[in-house]
């Protein structure tokens, strides 16, 4: 698709955003995400396209990142923190791709275990072998929740009335010719998609998980694809966090050319870090985004959270949430058919 349709012919934004917020009300979605979906909905209206130019950046050098290497004297401080550390897994995307209508995480990966089965397991090591009761939270779709309960339910569960998962919440598709909410009678959920990973943290405030961790002294969370089997809690970085007071720590890797059409880590003009993702990428700055030896670190989605702080910046925040950035994802509603109408997806990421 173009990247470069524009809202100029569509509606006043007022009329269509009344549309979209009755299909949310009727669909039962708290008031919160109409807020979420509002803010995002009139930057779109605003022919905001959440692109990030290249001019508007500069690659970010090696050295100004912290090496995992260097971290090896922080494990003491991190196995001293490992009573107020939890982990969380994104566990929202369904396998259809590889012929699976439940979540992906059910797909059998080795000797007849799933993801969630592998993750399972690892949890319950680590709680024999550390003398810790870690709580691990899965964060799912409407899609995927109810499979990932029946898939755990052996699962000891976690202390502290903390809950097993929450559930990511749902946008609806915005048709691109007219800026209405999409319909698709012979399906109509696919006229919903994600919010992006962004919504996690909203998503865990408003289900009470966030405030359940917090009551039960959880400070640092880690966070991880439920699919990346490699995404085991660091001793290292746990303790550097709680040493030094770090609100944030996003892991990166080197890209390589398998990764060059996702997204990379950039610096902004100001010296802010910041994610570009390929929907977020203009046309003519794909060679650029693509340069592997330009932009040479990508986002591995394993990201580490001060709790405090993140309840702190929501509690601060406006009611639509934290103003992550927005990313406008041009896709076909059904995406298995190419002659279905163009629309827009409002998501956010996470970093």
């Amino acid at each position: 698709m173009t990247n470069r349709m524009t809202t100029n012919s569509w509606a006043p934004s007022e009329e269509l955003l009344k549309l979209y917020l009755e299909k949310l009300k009727a669909e039962g979605l708290p008031e919160h995400v109409g807020n979420s979906f509002a803010w995002y909905f009139e930057k779109l209206c605003a022919n905001e396209t959440g692109v990030i130019r290249e001019d508007d950046i500069v690659p970010v050098e090696p050295s100004a990142l912290r090496h995992c290497d260097d971290l090896s004297s922080f494990a003491g401080a991190g196995a001293a923190a490992l009573g107020k550390a939890c982990i969380a897994k994104l566990n929202g995307g369904l396998g259809t791709s590889m012929g699976l209508q439940q979540a992906k995480s059910l797909l059998n990966v080795k000797r007849g275990l799933s993801f969630l089965d592998i993750i399972a397991g690892q949890v319950e090591h680590f709680r024999r072998t550390s003398d810790v009761a870690l709580p691990v939270l899965f964060m799912n779709s409407f899609s995927t929740d109810r499979d990932t309960l029946d898939a755990l339910v052996e699962f000891e569960g976690n202390p502290g009335g903390i809950p097993l998962t929450f559930l990511q919440n749902k946008f609806p598709k915005v048709l691109a010719e007219s800026g209405e909410p999409a319909d698709w009678p012979a399906n109509r959920q696919l006229t919903w998609n994600p919010p992006g990973h962004g919504e996690f943290y909203s998503a865990l405030q408003h289900s009470g998980a966030l405030r359940a961790l917090l009551d039960a002294g959880i400070e640092c969370m880690f966070i991880s694809n439920a699919d990346n089997l490699g995404a085991t809690l660091s001793l290292e970085i746990l303790g550097y966090m709680a040493e030094n007071d770090v609100p944030f720590v996003m892991e990166v890797a080197n890209r390589t050319p398998n990764d060059r059409k996702g997204g990379h880590l950039a610096s902004t003009r100001d010296g802010r870090l910041t994610l570009r993702e390929s929907a977020q990428c203009d046309p003519a700055d794909v060679e650029q985004f693509q340069d592997i030896t330009r932009h040479r670190f990508f986002n591995t989605n394993n990201l580490w959270i001060n709790l405090k702080a993140l309840n702190t910046a929501l509690a601060e925040s406006p009611d639509h949430g934290l103003e992550l950035p927005m990313i406008r994802n041009e896709k076909r509603l059904d995406p298995n058919d190419p002659d279905s109408p163009a629309v827009f997806q409002l998501e956010s990421a996470m970093g």
